[in-house]
């Protein structure tokens, strides 16, 4: 058995789902009379999740280990399925499952690049009452706050459409056969997505909504005439993708905003979409070829790949912020991306998963070097906030 720095293992198949909701019964019950309805919602999803887990699986084990000289920090959760349970069944599914969306993702230069695929509940109905009752929750939170701070009916009414057309596209792909989506966002400001979806003509619809709100709304209803004209929808058909556009220099902007980041204001920004019954696709940015970039990415949509790790790079995050021009906005913001920039390619965060025929292993890996990088942030800060003033320092495992 794997050693952990401070690990946890649940031998989930020695209990039951009874004995563990009466242990936390007490804390319901204290929490209840403290938070109200809402906190009693949160436990009876709980008490579901608990009732699936004991079904589903025989252990979970959660770890953690730390690298005293490098500051690195490993965390790892592994969950172990029953003998013919569901999740056995996905995890057999999972095992040697492909991405349809390798073209999305990021190279070298990516700020944050991964896909993921999960098995739908298509075949499992009987398994969507935890997540149809949790996207019930989120959305209704959502609209209870809208309905406390609108000012306007209008905007009220706007939200219950969009909420409900949500909902239905929410719960619409959760039942898929197979759900898939790769991401990446690069330093030049490139964000790609790629991802399944269904009922895609709800998606269409909260489009349609929000711009025609957006038009009523506008307070110089010819600037905003100008800038929808520079919108194309459905212009093109690739692969099955009714392709759709936005295209706008932010030179007319910029020259009405004495604020806006110069490095910006000569560029143009492009943003392409595509819609199909099964699937959604995006790249924004200002990459004039984004364009030929997006359906390059379709196109290899008909090679899949294998998943691969999920990778955030401060350094990368560093040269977006640089290419953006922050670091040009005040002495504590060069700070922050100098110190991004230094922190180097090791300092990632990454997520990766390894799946067997009834075994999950998930691992997060922090490099110490982005503790180091926070260390700096944090003393360079402190030192332009307080002029000659002395700043402790912080050290980090120098």
């Amino acid at each position: 058995m794997e050693t952990f720095s401070l690990g946890i293992r649940f031998d989930v198949e020695n209990t039951t789902a009874e004995a563990i909701q009466m242990v936390l019964a007490p804390i319901q019950l204290i929490a209840g009379m403290q938070g109200g309805e809402s906190v009693m919602r949160a436990f009876e999803q709980i008490d579901q999740a608990v009732e699936l887990i004991c079904k589903e699986t025989r252990s979970l084990t959660y770890g953690i280990t730390m690298d005293p000289r490098t500051a690195d920090v490993n965390l790892r959760m592994s969950i172990v399925a029953k003998p013919g349970s569901v999740l056995e069944k996905q995890l057999a599914f999972l095992k040697d499952a492909k991405t349809a969306f390798g073209g999305f993702l990021g190279d070298a230069n990516a700020v944050m690049s991964g896909a993921g695929v999960g098995k739908g509940f298509k075949d499992m109905p009987e398994q969507m009452e935890l997540p149809a009752s949790q996207i019930d929750q989120l959305i209704d939170g959502l609209l209870e706050q809208v309905e406390e701070n609108a000012e306007e009916d209008e905007i009220i009414e706007l939200a219950e459409a969009v909420a409900e057309s949500a909902r239905k596209l929410l719960l619409g792909t959760l039942m898929l056969d197979k759900i898939d989506y790769g991401i990446s966002l690069g330093n030049d400001g490139t964000l790609a997505l790629g991802t399944s979806i269904a009922e895609s003509k709800e998606l269409e619809k909260i489009g349609s909504l929000v711009m025609k709100h957006l038009a009523h709304l506008a307070p110089d209803k010819e600037q905003f005439e100008n800038i929808v004209k520079n919108m194309k929808t459905n212009y093109a058909t690739v692969d099955g993708f009714q392709l759709s556009s936005f295209v706008f220099p932010l030179k007319d902007i910029a020259a009405d905003d004495d604020n806006f980041p110069s490095a910006l204001a000569n560029k143009t920004f492009h943003a392409y979409w595509g819609l199909k019954a099964d699937a959604f696709v995006l790249l924004v940015g200002f990459d004039p070829k984004s364009e030929d970039r997006l359906k390059s990415a379709i196109a290899e949509m008909k090679n899949p790949v294998a998943c691969p790790d999920v990778k955030f790079s401060l350094m990368q995050l560093g040269r977006l912020l640089k290419n953006f021009g922050v670091d040009q906005v005040a002495p504590e913001a060069a700070t922050v991306v100098q110190a991004l920039l230094d922190a180097g390619r090791d300092a990632n965060v990454t997520i990766s998963q390894t799946v067997s025929k009834d075994t999950q292993d998930v691992q997060f890996f922090i490099s110490g070097r982005i503790w180091q990088a926070f260390a700096k942030i944090q003393a360079g800060t402190l030192s332009s906030l307080s002029g000659d003033q002395a700043v402790p320092r912080v050290r980090v495992f120098e």
